[in-house]
């Protein structure tokens, strides 16, 4: 099982620091969670201590109740409790990554992970802020606003919809949060290109319309390729992230996720950036003398810089917050990923060296071959499993998808990859599953936390701003319950 942590502030600007565990279940592979509660930390500052401290009692809470036990200082589980504690996951604010160091201290075989969905999701503001991009998203919110604020120009707008597209799209605003806010406005200017275009065309000459605020504007903006241009750039930059959060965001997601996310829009932004090389250099070849930037870059220029920008981002990223042997074992030892999309060259980390030498350690990390064994069995044991990991990594994962069943077992709630490695007797003698199922129980992301933040915030309305904080607390774990009871 895994827990991870975040913080809240309520309507009454009560601050709250949750707890929630997901529990892995074996040999199904269902994802469950279960809301450890709250604690009220509106009149304590926001340190590395004190977060540290709260997940240690929810942890000795856990201990208790023999719900779930941290592992022991050997790497192995108590036999005495049924779930042990794999992993710790938060987000990437400076007091949850300190209390996450000070808990890797004490527990050294517990993986801490960053939340991978915050981390994308860092990753929208570095394009919407970019100095080539940062007046697109102030343009866009103008075309909304006129059309949001105005009953008579939306009509007029409707109108031209009903000619040119045969259809209605409502006006998508941005929301205070960058996740899919952004995006949405942007793609929704796009598929309404051919209806303002027409609205833009039919009433440029109103003076009622030109005397309102912005509305001048907005039709100028409208009538400019420029602007278009820009925009259409800034939804292609901004899809394939809004693309990987909702897949990575999935409860069943884990790190081999997070490595073939990161695959992905490393391939992505690499083949942009080679598309518009040749451009970006051309056009600045006979400049590069006179300007030391070019003063009106292209579209094509502004595609190249970003993109250079953001790999240059994800490449920050997979290094100060990930273990990437963590990552790339997870995919190789998921059956559906095996070494599909990865460089397997001699030098690189998915070789067959490199990746047993990262086997052989993880292994060891955590505590495997159990030391319960006599010296000539544990020696048996660890190389039959060495054997078998280079012959699952060079054969491939064959005998494994024989018992991928698909939609039965896969699916957001379940992690498939789980019950192939519990289901196969292919690889019995060995630790390898235990490996596997090791990591397949370690989340890619703390989401399932904000979905509790949100269903608090449904509840804890301005009417209702007076709520207390533990009642609050206890009318979420109900409704959690409840939710979990219908899924059955």
């Amino acid at each position: 099982m895994s827990i991870s942590f975040d913080g809240w502030k309520n309507v009454a600007g009560r601050k709250l620091l949750g707890v929630l565990a997901l529990l892995f279940g074996q040999p199904s592979g269902t994802v469950m969670v279960d809301f450890l509660g709250t604690t009220d930390i509106t009149e304590l500052p926001e340190t590395t201590d004190l977060v540290a401290l709260e997940v240690e009692r929810a942890l000795e809470s856990a201990r208790v109740a023999n719900s779930f036990l941290p592992p022991l200082p050997s790497g192995t589980r108590d036999d005495s409790c049924p779930s042990v504690l794999t992993s710790i996951v938060s987000d990437s604010a400076s007091c949850n990554v300190g209390a996450k160091k000070l808990l890797a201290q004490r527990w050294p075989t517990v993986i801490m992970v960053a939340c991978f969905a915050h981390q994308l999701n860092l990753l929208t503001p570095h394009i919407i802020t970019h100095p080539l991009l940062l007046a697109v998203a102030a343009k866009g919110a103008k075309v909304v606003l006129l059309f949001s604020q105005s009953t008579k120009w939306r009509k007029l707008l409707e109108v031209c919809m009903d000619d040119v597209l045969g259809r209605r799209w409502e006006i998508e605003k941005r929301g205070e949060t960058s996740w899919y806010s952004h995006f949405g406005m942007v793609n929704r200017l796009i598929k309404l290109k051919p209806a303002l275009e027409a609205f833009a065309h039919t009433y440029n000459n109103d003076r009622a319309l030109r005397l309102t605020r912005n509305g001048g504007v907005v039709l100028e903006m409208i009538r400019s390729q420029e602007f278009w241009d820009q925009t259409d750039l800034t939804a292609r930059l901004l899809r394939p992230i809004v693309i990987e959060i909702g897949v990575i965001e999935r409860r069943s997601s884990n790190l081999s996720a997070v490595c073939a996310s990161f695959g992905r829009l490393f391939a992505y932004f690499t083949q942009l950036k080679n598309e518009t090389a040749a451009s970006a250099f051309d056009a600045s070849a006979s400049l590069v003398r006179l300007f030391p930037v070019a003063a009106d870059p292209a579209v094509t220029n502004m595609a190249h810089s970003i993109a250079v920008s953001l790999l240059r981002q994800l490449q920050w990223r997979w290094k100060r917050y990930y273990d990437a042997p963590l990552l790339v074992l997870s995919h190789v030892l998921d059956p559906t990923r095996h070494t599909a999309g990865l460089l397997t060259t001699d030098t690189s980390w998915a070789s067959h060296k490199g990746l047993l030498q990262m086997f052989l350690a993880l292994e060891s990390r955590f505590g495997l071959p159990r030391c319960n064994r006599d010296a000539a069995t544990t020696e048996d044991v660890a190389c039959r499993t060495a054997q078998l990991f280079l012959g699952d990594v060079g054969n491939g994962p064959h005998s494994l998808l024989a018992f991928n069943l698909g939609s039965p077992t896969a699916g957001n709630d379940r992690v498939a990859a789980m019950v192939m490695w519990r289901l196969t007797s292919a690889l019995e003698g060995s630790v390898v599953a235990d490996v596997a199922l090791h990591l397949f129980s370690v989340p890619a992301h703390a989401a399932e936390l904000e979905r509790v933040w949100s269903g608090m915030g449904l509840a804890n309305t301005p009417l209702r701003n007076r709520l207390d904080t533990d009642r609050l607390t206890d009318m979420t774990k109900v409704v959690l319950q409840m939710r979990a009871a219908l899924a059955k």
